[in-house]
C-alpha cells in the first residue's frame, strides 16, 4: 500500500501507519492478489470492460469481510499505480444467499408437493397394493431431486428387510443386507432405525455419517449422498418401507 484514506483504514480496523508500506497480504489471500495483478494487465491492454473483483478481506481483528474493489491505473513516470476503491458488500451477499435459500426451499416443497398429487391422482386409478406401491416408486424416482426409491417389507425368519418394487435401480435391496435385529451392527442404519421407532429416519450424509459406515462402497457404487426411509404403517402395524434417495 503507498496511501490509504480513513475509510480503508475503518474498513480493514488497520491505522494509516500500519497499512502504508505493507503487503496487500496482509488484508487478501494469495490469490486474491494474483487476481489483481491478471486484472491490471488486462487493463493495460484495455481489454477489460469492468475492472472489479469481489473477494473476502481480512480485518485487524481476525473477521471476514465480502468486499468489491473497482480499480484505475494511474501513470508515474514509466511505472502504474493500481488505485482500487473498497465496498464492503458483506450484507448484500449474505442477502443474496438467503434470497438463494427460499428460492431453493420453494423449488423443493414445489417438487414434493408435485409428487403427492401425481401419486394421489394415479392411485384412484390402481387395485392391488403391488400397483400401488409401484407407481409411488415410478413417481418419486421420475423427479430430478431422487435417483432411486423402493419398498421393502420386514421378513420375521430371516430378521432383514425384503424388496417388493423398486424404480431407478434393479436389485438394490438384494445387493444389500439390512438387518432389522437390534443385536447386529447391520441394524443401525436408516431402515433398521425406522423399523425400531417406526418414525421416518435420515442420513444427510451417508459419507459422513458413523452409523452408515457398513453401506459406505454400496454408497458409492449407487452414486447416492443422502437417503429417508419412511415406514408405512396403519393403526399401528408397520406394513413395509420406502426407501428415498438423492445424489
Amino acid at each position: 500500500f503507498t496511501m490509504v484514506n480513513e475509510a480503508y483504514c475503518e474498513l480493514t480496523g488497520y491505522d494509516r501507519d500500519r497499512l502504508v508500506g505493507a503487503e496487500t497480504s496482509l488484508v487478501v489471500d494469495k490469490a486474491v492478489r494474483s487476481e489483481a495483478v491478471e486484472l491490471e494487465a488486462e487493463m493495460r491492454n484495455n481489454t477489460v470492460d469492468k475492472p472489479s473483483i469481489e473477494a473476502e478481506l481480512r480485518t485487524a481483528d481476525g473477521e471476514t469481510r465480502v468486499v468489491e474493489a473497482t480499480f484505475a491505473l494511474l501513470t508515474t513516470g514509466d511505472r502504474w499505480q493500481r488505485v482500487g476503491v473498497v465496498r464492503d458488500i458483506s450484507e448484500r451477499r449474505a442477502y443474496e444467499r438467503r434470497l438463494e435459500r427460499n428460492q431453493t426451499e420453494l423449488t423443493a416443497l414445489n417438487e414434493v408437493n408435485a409428487v403427492v398429487r401425481e401419486i394421489t391422482n394415479a392411485i384412484l386409478d390402481q387395485s392391488t397394493r403391488r400397483e400401488i406401491e409401484q407407481l409411488v416408486c415410478d413417481s418419486l424416482a421420475a423427479f430430478d431431486s431422487y435417483r432411486f426409491a423402493w419398498i421393502g417389507e420386514v421378513d420375521s425368519r430371516s430378521r432383514t428387510i425384503k424388496p417388493r418394487v423398486e424404480a431407478g435401480v434393479k436389485g438394490y435391496l438384494e445387493d444389500v443386507v439390512i438387518s432389522i435385529d437390534p443385536t447386529d451392527p447391520m441394524s443401525r442404519g436408516p431402515a433398521g432405525r425406522a423399523v425400531e421407532t417406526q418414525t421416518l429416519q435420515v442420513s444427510q450424509n451417508v459419507f459422513t455419517d458413523p452409523q452408515f459406515e457398513p453401506w459406505r462402497d454400496v454408497a458409492e457404487a449407487y452414486d447416492y449422498r443422502s437417503l429417508a426411509v419412511i415406514p408405512i404403517r396403519y393403526g399401528g402395524t408397520l406394513y413395509c418401507l420406502l426407501g428415498l434417495y438423492s445424489d
